[in-house]
């Protein structure tokens, strides 16, 4: 998706959860095409993995000005099994709502930051 050359702020693998109906989680495959990362740039987010579940390829790009933020525990399926701490983006793609948890290898603090610097609202 990205064609601009433009370089992201802040680049990270991470455990990638996104919101289904009935208050579902669904888990992106963690190791399939070296598991999904995280990119933020000056005004989104890019979440992407190759070869996500069922062998198809991810890629998300999430508008900070169409999109909020917060800090959350979720877990397996929307039950309290294997939470994780995560930062949760609800936002649209250029197709869809989205609702997607985040929980980076690294410091969450420091994606927390770099999504508030790409104009993201706390929610």
């Amino acid at each position: 998706m990205e064609a601009t050359g433009e370089l992201p702020t802040y680049s990270s693998r991470s455990f990638v959860r996104t919101r289904r109906r009935l208050d579902t989680w669904v888990d992106w495959h963690p190791k399939l095409g070296g598991g999904p990362t995280v990119e933020v740039f000056a005004d989104r987010v890019r979440i992407f993995a190759p070869q996500g579940m069922m062998l198809e390829s991810r890629d998300l790009e999430i508008l900070a000005a169409t999109a909020s933020i917060r800090r959350d525990n979720i877990g397996w399926a929307g039950t309290p099994f294997r939470k994780r701490s995560c930062v949760r983006i609800s936002g649209r793609t250029r197709v869809r709502p989205i609702e997607v948890a985040l929980s980076a290898p690294a410091d969450l603090n420091d994606l927390w930051r770099e999504l508030l610097a790409a104009g993201f609202r706390e929610s």
